[in-house]
């Protein structure tokens, strides 16, 4: 995935031709011409480490960046912001008072992508580690509920449960157990900050955590009061939402994401085309 290419070096020095007018005209075209020879002292650094960002930026993967890759990311996310604080610092004069607020809000926008890129490469590894209990607790249910008999006893137990009672308490100690291991990973998710790009998953995935605990729950209480009708219901819808506590890091999930990346790409190249707009037309009127 190909990103900020060609807009980095947001805009060049425009220098405005002396053409003879009145000197009103000569002031604000020295002012602009001013504007634009201090915007491009200060996007010089960056415009001299725009193909080592291209770079970084193409090599980026949701997963699996390599340590030199994810330092390249690092230091472009930095030398971006600096560019962005020494342009918001430039005063315009009045007439490229519209450039000024466009140049801004793009490097506003790269630097919200770099940040995010960045972020990504520590979130999705932080989260694959806070689903590891998860993975464990669904296996564990699987295998709990598999070692019980049709009433609730363990399989191969020398004694089943005479009650009702007894009989459903198997199941419910099951389900509790479910539920005591998700609580743990639910708060987890509740912690983090994700990249915009993998928000909505993250929101599918916590809402499924936090509604598998309730559900299990639910399920013990139903057991508890025997009312096994609410309790199978309960355990469908449960077993229904399984598949989206596991959305990160899924081929979809990562296209996704990408997708989402290219978009705001979009978006920034349309500025940056708006921005040069601008600047012909500042030429056009003040030169």
């Amino acid at each position: 995935m190909r990103l900020l290419s060609g807009g980095l070096v947001v805009l060049a020095a425009v220098t405005l031709a002396g053409c003879g007018g009145p000197s009103k005209y000569e002031t604000r075209r020295d002012a602009v011409n001013t504007y634009f020879d201090r915007v491009d002292r200060a996007e010089a650094p960056l415009a001299g480490q725009s193909k080592d960002i291209d770079a970084a930026f193409a090599k980026f993967k949701i997963v699996g960046n390599s340590p030199a890759e994810l330092e390249q990311l690092r230091s472009a996310q930095k030398e971006i912001a600096a560019t962005l604080r020494r342009v918001q610092a430039i005063a315009a004069p009045a007439a490229a008072a519209k450039i000024r607020r466009d140049l801004v809000a793009l490097l506003e926008r790269q630097q919200a992508v770099a940040d995010d890129l960045v972020l990504t490469t520590t979130y999705v590894p932080h989260l694959n580690t806070i689903l590891v209990p998860l993975e464990r607790a669904d296996t564990g249910l699987t295998h709990d509920l598999g070692a019980l008999n049709h009433a609730g006893a363990v399989k191969g137990g020398k004694t089943a449960p005479v009650t009702l009672s007894e009989a459903l308490a198997g199941f419910a100690a099951a389900f509790q157990r479910y539920s005591d291991a998700l609580k743990p990973v639910a708060a987890q998710l509740d912690r983090l900050t994700p990249p915009l790009e993998l928000r909505d998953d993250l929101l599918a995935q916590r809402s499924a955590v936090h509604r598998s605990v309730a559900l299990s729950s639910a399920i013990v209480a139903a057991l508890g009061k025997k009312d096994v009708k609410t309790a199978n219901a309960d355990i469908h819808t449960l077993f229904t939402i399984a598949p989206q506590t596991s959305v990160i890091g899924t081929p979809q999930a990562e296209r996704k994401a990408l997708r989402a990346y290219n978009a705001r790409l979009e978006s920034i190249t349309r500025l940056q085309v708006a921005i040069n707009r601008e600047r012909a037309r500042l030429v056009r009127s003040v030169g």
